[in-house]
C-alpha cells in the first residue's frame, strides 16, 4: 500500500524497496532510477509492472487515492482470475466450476500479494488465460500474452517455454503451430527486455537477479530452493494427479495448467525460493491454485470415466 513519509515521498509499503522507488520516480520525469538524480542501477525483475505503478503514482497524486486504486487494480484481476477459472472447468458440472472459481479467488496468498500491489495475481490470470484458450486455435492471443507476461516479468520465460514444450508434447512431440508460436514470442519478448536494459541500465540482467545468483554458492541457493519447495509441497502432488488423471476434452489444458505450475516450482528452486519465504512465497502463491485448479477438473473427468 501507498503511504505518505514524513519527506512527502510516496511508497508501496508491502512490495519492498525496489518496486516502489522506481515508479514514483518514473512518475516524477527521474527516471527507472532508486531517486530523483541516482545513477542507472536497475533494482526490478518485473519492468511492466513497474511502470503501471508509475502510471498510478502519476495519475493519483494523494497517497489514499493511489493505494485505493491499486486495490482495486488487484481487485479486478481478482475478479477476473475468478471467472477464467471457470470458464477452464467448462466441460465440467455446476458444482465443480463454482469450486473452480472459488479455489482461485479464495487463496489467501493470492489475494493477499494481488491487492496490496504486485504483479502476482496477473501473472496467474495471464497463465489461465493461456490455458483457457482451446489449443485448436488462438495462438496469436497465445503469443500475445505471452510477450506480455514477459514484460510484466521477465522469468514469464519458464511460462512460455512451458507452454512451448507442452504444446510439442500434446502435438505427437514434434513442432507445431502453438508451440513454435510461444517459442518465437519467449525469444522475442525476452530479446526486446534484456536489451532495453542493457541499453538503459548498461547491464543485460537486473542486479537483483545477478546478486541472487551470484551471491553465495549454487549449493547453497539449491538448497535453499529445495526446502522451499519442501515447505509448500501441494503444489506438485495437485499438479502430478493432475498430469496423471488428465484426460478427454480438458485434457491439454489441465495438461498445460499443471506444467506450468510444476515449472514455477522447478524456477522456484533453481533461484533459491522467495524473498518472502516467512510468509507467502510468490512463486507458490501463483503455482498452488493454478495446480489445484488443474487437479479439481482432472479428478472431476476421471470421475465421468469410472
Amino acid at each position: 500500500f501507498f503511504f505518505q513519509a514524513e519527506d512527502g515521498i510516496r511508497d508501496i509499503g508491502v512490495t519492498g524497496v525496489q518496486t516502489c522507488a522506481l515508479p514514483i520516480s518514473l512518475a516524477r520525469g527521474g527516471g527507472l532510477v532508486w531517486f530523483e538524480g541516482a545513477p542507472r542501477v536497475e533494482g526490478i525483475t518485473n519492468p511492466g509492472w513497474t511502470v503501471l505503478l508509475a502510471v498510478v503514482s502519476a495519475v493519483w497524486k494523494s497517497a489514499t487515492s493511489a493505494s485505493i486504486a491499486v486495490s482495486i487494480i488487484g481487485a479486478i484481476v481478482m475478479v477476473a482470475i475468478g471467472l477464467l477459472a471457470v470458464e477452464f472447468a467448462r466441460d465440467t458440472d455446476g458444482r465443480t466450476r463454482l469450486a473452480a472459481g472459488a479455489i482461485c479467488v479464495l487463496s489467501s496468498p493470492l489475494v493477499y500479494w494481488t491487492v496490496r500491489g504486485m504483479e502476482v495475481g496477473l501473472l496467474a490470470l495471464l497463465i489461465l488465460g493461456i490455458a483457457t484458450i482451446d489449443r485448436r486455435r488462438g495462438d496469436a492471443v497465445v503469443a500475445t500474452l505471452i510477450a506480455f507476461g514477459v514484460v510484466v516479468r521477465l522469468d514469464f520465460v519458464v511460462i512460455g517455454l512451458a507452454v512451448a514444450a507442452t504444446a510439442w508434447w500434446s502435438a505427437g512431440r514434434r513442432p507445431d503451430r502453438r508451440s513454435v508460436a510461444a517459442l518465437l514470442a519467449t525469444a522475442s519478448s525476452a530479446a526486446a527486455v534484456v536489451i532495453a536494459q542493457k541499453v538503459y541500465y548498461g547491464r543485460w540482467l537486473p542486479n537483483t537477479y545477478a546478486l541472487k545468483m551470484s551471491g553465495g554458492p549454487v549449493s547453497e541457493r539449491l538448497a535453499a530452493g529445495v526446502d522451499s519447495v519442501l515447505r509448500h509441497p501441494h503444489g506438485i502432488v495437485l499438479a502430478l494427479v493432475a498430469l496423471a488423471l488428465a484426460g478427454g476434452t480438458t485434457r491439454d489444458r489441465v495438461r498445460l495448467l499443471a506444467t506450468c505450475a510444476l515449472a514455477m516450482n522447478a524456477y522456484d528452486v533453481w533461484v533459491g525460493g522467495d524473498s518472502w519465504e516467512q510468509f507467502a512465497n510468490r512463486y507458490h502463491a501463483v503455482a498452488t491454485p493454478l495446480a489445484a485448479l488443474a487437479a479439481l477438473v482432472a479428478l472431476h473427468r476421471s470421475e465421468e470415466h469410472t
